[in-house]
């Protein structure tokens, strides 16, 4: 069975150069906490709460002090190429359309605390560096991350699509309180089940939410009582990749279908796009699902919280 493109979708990663970080990230209007500043290496730089300077945003960016006096790492200016590791957490269709559409806020929180419960694993088990010891050039564990959070409510289609792209920066601080670029190869080899971790925890916030949830394929769930055809009325961009790379695909060959139809961005206000959403779905006769019980903790979420999952270490 060739796998779905919602399976691989749950987590996507990309390379971000220093060239298009600093516009790519800020050029967008954000609302309140729709950025934030996440990890343990951000804090011992002193970054908390909403990311409201772009100049200490660009500094990281380039290897630099929040304030721009300091080097963290030996690249910086024309030398440093990345500027980090874009990994974008994207909820399913149902989830977005519930938040966004329904106007249930209370998911976009579940989708974020979902999101940091990855973050925390990529923390806590992928992060890397390279270090001199011994005259010898070895990879260490270091344990911290500066991660900047930016949340996006709708996809190049401008449609309903909560996903939050978490700019893994290439920083990282050894025991010796110095700073390194970011070895990322654990967090390539361990997609899969990053994506899953942060399915599984989103899946477990609905819970207690009260949603009532439905499997699919390859570790995806939907929120209870949408139809196929509604939910495919809001996914333009499955339908366009699909097209190119057509049903029988691979995973890289829809990678790069992903690529080849994205097309430029277009910025629209978030009032404008959930009027136009809504007038959609109602004239669709969508009925969206409402909570219907409250849900305790379920077997497969104390598995995750037990970090009982295999890695590629």
């Amino acid at each position: 069975m060739k796998p779905d493109l919602n399976y691989y979708k749950m987590l996507t990663s990309k390379v971000m150069p220093v060239s298009q970080a600093g516009s790519y990230y800020t050029r967008n209007f954000y609302q309140s906490e729709q950025t934030r500043w996440w990890g343990k290496g951000a804090k011992n730089l002193g970054l908390s709460g909403e990311i409201e300077n772009r100049k200490v945003f660009k500094n990281l960016c380039n290897g630099l002090s929040p304030d721009g006096n300091c080097k963290l790492g030996s690249k910086t200016g024309r030398k440093r190429k990345r500027a980090g590791l874009d990994c974008t957490f994207s909820a399913p269709k149902s989830i977005s359309l519930t938040a966004l559409v329904g106007g249930d806020k209370r998911i976009i929180e579940a989708h974020r605390k979902a999101v940091e419960e990855a973050l925390s694993l990529i923390q806590d088990e992928c992060v890397r560096t390279r270090v001199w010891k011994s005259s010898k050039q070895q990879r260490v564990k270091t344990g911290n991350l500066v991660v900047a959070q930016f949340e996006h409510t709708e996809s190049r289609e401008l449609e309903p699509h909560l996903h939050c792209h978490c700019l893994i920066m290439n920083l990282t601080q050894a025991d010796n309180g110095k700073w390194y670029a970011l070895s990322t190869e654990e967090i390539h080899k361990n997609k899969k089940t990053l994506g899953a971790i942060y399915q599984w925890h989103l899946a477990y916030q609905l819970h207690k939410l009260g949603y009532e949830i439905e499997s699919r394929e390859h570790g995806q769930f939907e929120i209870r009582n949408y139809n196929r055809g509604e939910i495919m009325e809001f996914s333009t961009r499955r339908k366009q990749i699909l097209e190119m790379a057509g049903n029988n695909a691979s995973w890289r060959g829809r990678e790069k279908a992903f690529m080849i139809t994205r097309r430029p961005k277009e910025f629209k206000s978030i009032g404008e796009l959930l009027d136009k959403w809504r007038e959609k779905a109602e004239a669709m006769g969508m009925k969206i699902p409402t909570p219907v019980s409250e849900i305790g903790k379920n077997l497969q979420y104390e598995k995750v919280q037990n970090r009982e999952v295999e890695w590629e270490l």
